[in-house]
């Protein structure tokens, strides 16, 4: 497969590159190659300085495609990746800066940047910026697939006290860093889970749902809640 760099955007989003803001800077991100000890991080940090010591050292970017997925595909076998674009033009140059857009609309959260063809050439892959467009007048579609008797384990969460299921639906779905939320309807608290991690993790509780798409799952407890 070669080198692959997989970022978590912050919005569920349809991909079509106009420019809004760019939903990679500061989140998660790894790579299945890299050069010693360097971070995959620093491609997606704002710094668009051109210092080898600011940017993630990889492999040559000669062909690559640029693949949009709803679900982790790291984690979820069975992610299923929408072709942004297939870029067989002329391998990038060091230091150079180019814009590219997808050639049809790819929406989801997770955006990987996968090489056809394994170049063993280092390069520096100095800041990646992401721009979602909006769909359909709607700033930032989302959709919250519930897991009954589970909560997602995450360090990135606001607690908010005496809300319903409705109203944390609401607040999430209104609030533009808001991924996924927990909701224990029994004492009232909502759980906005507003900065993912490839960390976080989920945990199985009877007392609190899950909603979000975040977990990989198969059985027959899912139930859609979808808000924009």
């Amino acid at each position: 497969m070669g080198l692959s760099v997989l970022i978590i955007v912050e919005l569920s989003a349809e991909f079509r590159g106009t420019r809004t803001r760019n939903v990679a800077r500061g989140m998660p991100a790894i790579a299945s190659s890299s050069n010693f000890q360097n971070n995959p991080e620093k491609a997606i940090d704002g710094n668009t300085t051109s210092s080898s010591s600011k940017c993630f050292i990889t492999n040559i970017l000669k062909k690559f495609v640029i693949e949009v997925f709803s679900h982790n595909p790291g984690k979820c076998p069975g992610a299923v990746a929408e072709i942004c674009l297939n870029y067989t033009a002329d391998p990038l140059g060091e230091g150079q800066t180019t814009t590219l857009t997808c050639d049809k609309p790819a929406r989801g959260r997770f955006l990987r940047i996968r090489e056809w063809f394994a170049k063993w050439k280092q390069m520096p892959l100095c800041e990646v910026e992401v721009y979602p467009a909006v769909e359909n007048g709607c700033d930032y579609p989302k959709s919250f697939p519930r897991v009954e008797s589970t909560r997602l384990l995450s360090q990135q969460s606001e607690l908010l006290n005496d809300t319903t299921l409705t109203e944390c639906a609401v607040k999430c779905g209104t609030k533009i860093t808001c991924l996924a939320f927990n909701v224990n309807v029994n004492t009232l608290q909502c759980e906005l889970v507003c900065h993912p991690s490839f960390n976080d993790s989920k945990q199985s509780d009877p007392h609190w749902d899950y909603y979000g798409s975040d977990l990989c799952y198969t059985d027959e407890r899912v139930e859609n809640c979808s808000g924009c």
